[in-house]
């Protein structure tokens, strides 16, 4: 999880009862906003939590251009996102301070363009 600039006001929850089993995240940088962080309790992991919180992220961004930096490609591509090799200024630093110093390999940025 990217935990750099936490603040309450970026995020959804996924709510049963009174247990969060679910999050998301909408990140704003200087120029753009990504969809930060996607997270699912593992008891409660594919039973279609995490495509929840994805389309409503998608759904309510502010920008026909949903970024993302992640490893999990695959995942993110039933969603309609392609990855990119010259993604904003931003994201591309974000990978090299954040992504290289957790230790994490294959990370790559992600748009999906929204239709009107």
């Amino acid at each position: 999880m990217d935990d750099e600039d936490l603040d309450y006001r970026q995020f959804v929850v996924a709510v049963e009862g009174k247990e969060i089993i679910g999050f998301g995240r909408i990140r704003p940088h200087k120029e753009v906003y990504e969809l930060g962080c996607v997270g699912v309790v593992e008891n409660r992991r594919n039973q279609g939590i995490g495509k929840m919180i994805v389309e409503h992220l998608i759904n309510i961004f502010s920008s026909d251009d949903v970024y993302i930096t992640t490893d999990l490609i695959e995942y993110f591509k039933r969603f309609g996102f392609r990855m990119i090799e010259n993604g904003p200024v931003e994201l591309v630093e974000k990978l090299k301070r954040v992504c290289k110093s957790k230790c994490r390999e294959g990370v790559v940025v992600m748009v999906y363009k929204k239709t009107k």
